[in-house]
């Protein structure tokens, strides 16, 4: 798995059963690594990681600051921690969003589960990190 450590020297470190990151996670660290910047001269991100800087600022994102508050209410559905990333990485804004992550979507949750998770995701209005 991959975390991001407490200074972000490097914004991966290597550590077993650590936890998996959101995109929003991610393009945090790779921000502080200066991967925003277009400039070769600045920051300390490699290539690699401003080109996934790239991809992953034109995602929907949920502000950083709320991830854990979104977590927390995905966790009510008794969603699995897979789960839970992946919504939170596609940020659902229909049905379809919500059945295709979530797996026997329809007997977990039924319409008003599928429903109260977007409405999860409304709350907390997902936006790319370029806005």
């Amino acid at each position: 798995f991959l975390s991001l450590d407490n200074n972000f020297h490097s914004i991966f470190s290597l550590e077993h059963n650590v936890g998996v990151l959101t995109n929003t996670e991610v393009a945090k660290g790779l921000q502080k690594r200066g991967a925003h910047i277009i400039s070769t001269t600045k920051g300390t991100a490699t290539t690699s990681e401003k080109l996934l800087y790239q991809y992953v600022s034109n995602t929907k994102l949920i502000p950083v600051d709320k991830v854990p508050e979104c977590k927390k209410k995905l966790e009510e559905f008794k969603l699995s921690k897979g789960e839970i990333i992946q919504l939170i990485n596609l940020v659902p804004s229909n049905p379809i969003d919500v059945h295709i992550t979530v797996e026997n979507c329809e007997e977990r949750l039924g319409s008003d589960g599928v429903e109260s998770v977007l409405c999860v995701f409304d709350a907390f209005n997902g936006t790319t990190a370029q806005q």
